[in-house]
């Protein structure tokens, strides 16, 4: 009879600690597919904030070549602009020239 005793409290022992175990297992699980989610969804933001560097990279590109090329105008228009002056000014030195010797 004791041994009888004995082997159903060791029984029912063994019980309550499959029983635990089932529910440490059950939570891991649980914690292993929120820990999943999360990793893709963090997956997702990666790739996301990856393809924005991307957009934002091409976009400086293109953006310092539009600053190059207008740049470039401006100093087309520049060396446009004092060539003009230089004529300018070669013209009314002609022309006081014209009137002096005309007078």
């Amino acid at each position: 009879r004791e041994e009888m005793h004995r082997l159903r409290a060791e029984m029912t022992m063994h019980k309550e600690i499959a029983a635990r175990q089932q529910k440490e297992i059950e939570r891991l699980e649980t914690e292993a597919k929120h820990t999943r989610e999360e990793a893709d969804t963090m997956r997702e933001s990666l790739q996301e904030a990856r393809k924005g560097v991307k957009v934002q990279s091409v976009r400086a590109r293109e953006t310092q070549e539009d600053v190059r090329n207008l740049e470039s105008e401006l100093r087309r228009m520049a060396e446009e602009h004092v060539q003009g002056e230089e004529t300018r000014a070669a013209l009314r030195i002609d022309v006081r020239n014209s009137e002096e010797e005309n007078r």
